[in-house]
C-alpha cells in the first residue's frame, strides 16, 4: 500500500520550485527562500528513507539560496551553519567549508547590485525614456 503524501504537498513543492526557478535570483527574494526551507522543514517523515530524502532536500535548498545574492543572505548562512552541524558536525565541517567561497562570492554580488538597487524609487510610475526634461514633461502634460 503506497503512502499518500499530506494534502498538497507536491503541489506546493512544484509551486515554490516554480517561484524560485524565476524569481529566487531577486535580491528581495530571501524571504521566499526562509519560507520554502520552513516548508521542507515541516513536511512529514515517517521513514529513515523520507527522512533521508527531507534533509537532502532541505540541504540542496540552504546549498541554492546561500549562492543567491539576497538582502537575507546573513541570516540564511547562519540558518545553513545551523542545520548542517544539527546533522553532523564531521559533515558540516566539509560541506561548510566548499560552501563558503560561493557564499563570500553572493556576498560581494550583494553589495554591488545592492549599490544598483537601492536607488530606486519602486513607487514611481514607469515612463519611456527621454532626451530631456523638457521632453518628460511635455509627454506629462499631455497625458
Amino acid at each position: 500500500m503506497k503512502r499518500r503524501p499530506f494534502e498538497g504537498q507536491e503541489e506546493s513543492n512544484k509551486a515554490f520550485e516554480f517561484m524560485l526557478n524565476y524569481i529566487g535570483t531577486d535580491i528581495a527574494s530571501g524571504p521566499l527562500w526562509m519560507e520554502y526551507i520552513t516548508f521542507l522543514k515541516a513536511l512529514p517523515a515517517t521513514t529513515a528513507q523520507e527522512g533521508s530524502q527531507r534533509m537532502t532536500s532541505i540541504r540542496k535548498a540552504y546549498q541554492r539560496a546561500i549562492v543567491t545574492p539576497t538582502h537575507h543572505w546573513e541570516q540564511l548562512w547562519r540558518d545553513y551553519e545551523n542545520f548542517e552541524n544539527s546533522v553532523s558536525r564531521a559533515l558540516a565541517k566539509g560541506l561548510l567549508s566548499e560552501y563558503q567561497p560561493k557564499y563570500n562570492s553572493a556576498r560581494a554580488i550583494y553589495r554591488e547590485r545592492k549599490k544598483y538597487v537601492e536607488d530606486i524609487d519602486w513607487t514611481m510610475l514607469v515612463v519611456p525614456p527621454t532626451d530631456s526634461y523638457k521632453a518628460g514633461s511635455k509627454l506629462f502634460l499631455n497625458f
